[in-house]
């Protein structure tokens, strides 16, 4: 028979594990609403009123996130845009490029998002092949009897998937007004970087492509430089959560690299089951007419003559109306705030770029209502072009896509601090919740509440940079 002192120890132990167990389900029941009601929701209501129904509808048809399409959105038609019309503040200009990084679970049609989005674009190239093969053509007729053939005509192209810098360049020359490069896995870009003899100087480049400034290239088989007056190269792709890690290698997370990148990031995503349900054709025809009313937008551009002469582009500049201007200064001085505030030096880097993010995505947002506006008159004059100004619908609109990427970009660095903030939003509660030592059965119970299957929070035991186990199904957590 037990004696009472042991007895008194076996009850307080486990009314102790009962303790533990009942706050910790209160704390990943209370977190877990938390975040919840804090998570940033995607901001339809800042698209015009066909791109928001195009998402509305494709979302409803594939599940994907709205997060998703709005991100694909903006930085295609950027791209479309490219050197025509570039926002202009107190003499600053900010093109409307981006570079922009789908961010989901394996499984939840990122890719096919982008190419959807992407439709119109890839007809205008299938346009441009064709003239280029007519050229071809004419060009091998003209050079059948030459001994020095002329040299061939450059092919044209506005989406560049397997590239170089300089193989970059040398497309640029022939269509000025700007690429986008489409990785499907973006981790190639990022590798890319450093993946050629003589690229150490990749990644300073594509800071510096981020602004649209000029470029010159020297090659060793040529005895010209490569010079672009204008250098536009919209970047798009997709990644996955744990591969985050490779946007801060380096010094990425501290020169402004990560800085310059848009996520999409939405939380508790789900692959949808099939369904019949199929994109009403209109609403393609209808994006296709919007990417070709933005690419009939007049650049003004000198031609070079020959591989001797430059192009010379100047992007019409638009500016802020006075309402827009006002919530601008308003959105600038609360991010000045924000980063005086911070202590956290990337945290400050990435605040910071904010000031230019908000005025390309105006520009972007007031081109497309301008665009999907049936009254319109296509095309405008150059003219008609320089006198537009930035509406204060499209500057509102901006300001809450704005701050939907600053907590998408956040939540990035975050998870970049350690690994804890690695783990999707209800492992970290879950994790938070347990006690600094715990047994399985605690683990397990909690892991529940916070929407772990069993086998997933086995997984979580075993991973040696979480926990350590001290004997047999007891653990001490890393991180406290």
């Amino acid at each position: 028979m037990r004696n009472t002192a042991t007895q008194e120890l076996e009850d307080w132990a486990n009314n102790k594990i009962i303790d533990t167990v009942t706050d910790g389900k209160k704390m990943i029941q209370a977190q877990l609403k938390t975040r919840k009601d804090k998570a940033d929701k995607f901001p339809l209501e800042a698209f015009p009123p066909f791109c928001k129904s195009m998402m509305k509808a494709y979302q409803a048809c594939f599940g994907a996130s709205p997060d998703h399409y709005g991100l694909s959105i903006l930085t295609i038609a950027g791209a479309v845009l490219g050197n025509a019309a570039w926002a202009v503040e107190r003499g600053n200009t900010h093109p409307p490029l981006f570079y922009s990084v789908i961010v989901d679970k394996p499984g939840r049609g990122k890719t096919p998002i982008i190419r959807e989005v992407l439709r119109p674009i890839i007809k205008i190239e299938q346009k441009y092949r064709e003239e280029h093969a007519k050229l071809l053509r004419q060009h091998r007729e003209d050079n059948a009897d030459n001994k020095n053939p002329t040299p061939s005509p450059p092919s044209k192209e506005m989406i560049l998937n397997d590239f170089t810098l300089e193989s970059i360049y040398k497309v640029l020359r022939a269509n000025p007004r700007g690429l986008l490069v489409f990785r499907d896995e973006i981790a190639g870009w990022i590798n890319s970087m450093n993946a050629y003899k003589n690229s150490g100087s990749d990644e300073q480049a594509w800071l510096e492509i981020y602004n649209c400034g000029l470029v010159k290239v020297n090659r060793q088989k040529s005895d010209r430089p490569l010079f672009i007056s204008r250098c536009f190269v919209g970047v798009i792709g997709t990644t996955q959560p744990a591969i985050l890690q490779q946007f801060a290698e380096g010094n990425k997370a501290y020169n402004g690299f990560l800085a310059r990148i848009l996520f999409s990031y939405p939380e508790d995503t789900v692959k949808v089951a099939y369904n019949k349900q199929v994109p009403n054709q209109e609403l393609r025809e209808k994006w296709a007419t919007i990417i070709d009313r933005l690419y009939s937008l007049p650049m003004e551009m000198s031609s070079a003559d020959d591989d001797l002469e430059d192009a010379k582009i100047e992007p019409t500049l638009i500016g802020l109306s006075e309402a827009a201007e006002t919530l601008y200064r308003e959105y600038y001085d609360n991010i000045a705030n924000l980063v005086n505030e911070s202590d956290d030096e990337i945290e400050q880097a990435v605040l910071t770029k904010f000031d230019s993010h908000v005025l390309r995505l105006a520009l972007v947002l007031h081109f497309l209502n301008w665009a999907e506006t049936e009254a319109t008159d296509f095309p405008i004059t150059m003219e008609e072009l320089a006198a537009m100004k930035i509406s204060e619908q499209a500057m509102a609109g901006a300001i809450r896509l704005a701050n939907y990427f600053r907590g998408s970009v956040l939540k990035v660095v975050g998870r970049l601090a350690s690994p804890v903030e690695q783990l999707a939003e209800n492992y970290q509660v879950w994790y938070n919740a347990l006690p600094e030592e715990f047994d399985r059965g605690v683990a397990v119970t909690l892991g529940k509440e916070a929407q772990m299957t069993e086998r997933t929070i086995g997984r979580k035991l075993n991973d040696t940079t979480l926990f350590k186990r001290i004997r047999q199904g007891v653990y001490l957590k890393n991180f406290v």
